[in-house]
Parts: structure tokens; C-alpha cells; sequence
């Protein structure tokens, strides 16, 4: 529609008179701003420019899409520095003895009192677990493994494994606890795992973890003793348990 300047009668578009007052319409007082207005039809050059700007946000945010992936698949690929105890053929031996010593007083319900393992001997019998449980030829193989103890149940555990032939290092935070008389590991947090220097969810890693957590518990002697334990206390260089009586 047109409208008139001297009435302001809106007229069809391409009319010459106003239909109101008979006064001349200017065609030239339709501007392309009012043409698109009024007729819903944009003018070629504008509609270029559109989907030129439309082209430009679509590209640019394919590009910070695909370098934050490769940024992300840089940081999944480096190997931190972690501090990865000294594990022991005889450190092994004296946490499956002290295992042993504990089980046979469980069995003949004999006094006891705390017990006590050395976390240098927790993780020389998880390195012997993994030389053990070595598969050759999976996708996913478990490589090492070990903990940290913090205090009050924190624990880091580290996993290296290889996929697709590449050697990966996970690292899993969180806590060590006894709840509803199982002992459980409870991630500290949403993103409480890394792999490599990349923050992950929790759940990406959860199948690993379990498959490893389920290669200690399928250990008869570790079930044992896992399903006796009430309490549980770790400091740095020490994992201090307390037995049902």
C-alpha cells in the first residue's frame, strides 16, 4: 500500500491518484524500508547481505567448535606428572600376609584390633593385579594403577591405559568410604575425573573404573575383608580399617 501525503489515504501500490483526494502519488517517496514494509518482499541486495551475515556466524562458530575440539583432543592426549609411588615383589607379599592374618582372625573370631596397610603395599598388589590381568589385543587395555591417600578418605586413583594403542593417563577424584556396609568410592563432584589434562564428567569414566574396582573385588580374600569392614581412615602413607565384631 501506498499512502498519500496530502491525506494520508493508503492507496494500492502502483496507483498514480489517491483514491481520497485525487492528489498525484509520488512513487518516488516509497523507499525500499517501506517498500519491504508494505509488500513483505525484501529487496535482492538486502537478502544477499542477510544471508551473508548468517554465512559468517554459521562459519565462525564451526570454528570455535572445531578448535575447541582439537584444543580439548591436545589436552585428553598430554601425560601429566603425577606422583606415582615405588611398588615392591616384597611390599605385594606383605599386604597379601597381612590380608591373610586378618581373614584367619575374622574366621576364628579372634580379638583384634585396627588394621593397618601400607599404601605402598596396596599399590605394589595393584601393579601385580595389572601385570596379571594384562589383555593384549583389546581395544582398551589396563596398563598401571595406583592411589593416593589424602586425609579423611580422599583419594586420587590414577589409571593408565591404552586405547586404540595409545597410552592414555585418567586420574579420578574423590572418597573412599563405608556406606550401607559396603565400601564405596564416591567422585568428588561432576567433573571429578581428567584424562590427561582435560576435565571430564564423572560418568565417562565409570566403566573403566568399574571394571578395575571389579578386578579387586572378584579377589575372594578382598571381598572378605571389604564386606567386613565399619570404618575406614586414610593418611598419606597409610589405610587404617576397623572390622565388625
Amino acid at each position: 500500500m501506498m499512502q498519500c501525503p496530502q491525506c494520508q489515504t493508503a492507496n494500492r501500490l502502483g496507483a498514480i491518484f489517491c483514491r481520497s483526494c485525487g492528489a498525484k502519488l509520488e512513487i518516488d517517496s516509497v523507499t525500499s524500508q517501506t517498500f519491504e514494509q508494505v509488500t513483505g518482499v525484501v529487496p535482492k541486495d538486502k537478502a544477499k547481505g542477510k544471508k551473508r551475515v548468517k554465512s559468517i556466524i554459521i562459519n565462525s562458530l564451526r570454528l570455535v567448535f572445531l578448535a575447541a575440539l582439537v584444543f580439548g583432543v591436545y589436552l585428553a592426549l598430554q601425560r601429566p606428572e603425577v606422583d606415582q609411588p615405588k611398588t615392591e615383589e616384597a611390599a605385594a607379599k606383605d599386604f597379601k600376609n597381612r590380608r591373610t592374618r586378618l581373614i584367619e582372625l575374622l574366621q576364628n573370631q579372634g580379638e583384634y584390633k585396627n588394621a593397618k596397610f601400607a599404601t605402598k603395599g596396596i599399590n605394589s598388589y595393584l601393579a601385580s593385579l595389572m601385570a596379571e590381568t594384562e589383555d593384549k589385543g583389546k581395544t582398551l587395555q589396563l596398563v598401571d594403577s595406583w592411589v593416593n591417600f589424602g586425609d579423611d578418605g580422599a583419594l586420587t586413583w590414577v589409571i593408565d591405559a591404552k586405547l586404540f594403542g595409545r597410552l592414555l593417563r585418567f586420574q579420578y577424584m574423590g572418597t573412599l568410604e563405608v556406606k550401607d556396609d559396603k565400601v564405596v568410592f564416591t567422585p568428588d563432584g561432576f567433573f571429578s575425573g581428567k584424562l590427561g589434562k582435560l576435565p571430564y564428567p564423572t560418568f565417562f569414566i565409570q566403566s573403566l573404573t568399574k571394571r578395575l574396582w571389579n578386578s579387586v573385588l572378584d579377589d575372594g580374600d578382598n571381598k572378605t575383608v571389604i564386606e567386613a569392614i565399619s570404618e575406614l581412615k586414610t593418611a598419606k602413607d597409610e589405610l587404617t580399617i576397623s572390622v565388625k565384631k
